[in-house]
């Protein structure tokens, strides 16, 4: 069955690997096996299988897209969590969407709440499948978004969301005011 690729638009703040990148295809035949290869790891639509099998690929841009769907089963988000090397861009773009994924088992992002980028973090802390523990480790972050992200967060336990309430940060005081997990009257406030 033959794929057909249908240039749409790079969405808006997707990083995008051009001309003279390390995965740029050396010849037209393997460009067209790179676009299958990521038309069927964004296809929503696409087998679990095929995700699974995708997911083994070496092309990180590859790995991005599966880790990007929502169909993803958790165990391949975890392999993917684990797989990610630090020292390439297009890695930490790959743990970020992890993060972001809601499949994401609480073990994977456990992992990922102690990555050395801010926005991996920061994903994590968004998370509704962040463990409390990994919430606690975010909620001390140097990073006031990313603090403000765990005081938004709805699984916040109530402990850690009375903790941020006395933030240095008027904007995550602002987002433990507005969580639902917020106890009455938290002790900072007394």
């Amino acid at each position: 069955m033959a794929v057909e690729r249908i240039d749409t638009p790079e969405p808006k703040g997707e990083k995008t690997y051009g001309k003279g990148h390390e995965n740029e295809p050396k010849n037209e035949r393997e460009a067209k096996d790179m676009a299958s290869k990521e038309i069927t790891a964004s296809n929503q639509g696409a087998e679990r299988d095929a995700l699974e099998l995708k997911a083994g690929d070496q092309d990180p841009i590859v790995q991005l897209e599966v880790a990007k769907n929502p169909y993803t089963l958790p165990a391949t988000l975890q392999h993917l969590a684990t797989l990610a090397n630090f020292s390439r861009e297009e890695w930490g773009l790959v743990r970020e969407a992890v993060a972001k994924n809601p499949n994401t088992p609480p073990d994977a992002l456990a992992r990922l709440s102690r990555d050395w980028i801010g926005d991996i973090r920061e994903a994590v802390a968004k998370n509704p499948n962040t463990p409390p523990d990994a919430l606690a480790r975010l909620s001390e972050d140097g990073s006031g978004n990313i603090r403000e992200a765990v005081a938004r967060n709805h699984n916040t336990p109530p402990d850690i969301l009375s903790r941020l309430a006395g933030d240095k940060s008027e904007s995550v005081r602002v987002e433990v005011d507005q969580n639902p997990n917020t106890p009455p009257y938290p002790p900072s406030y007394m």
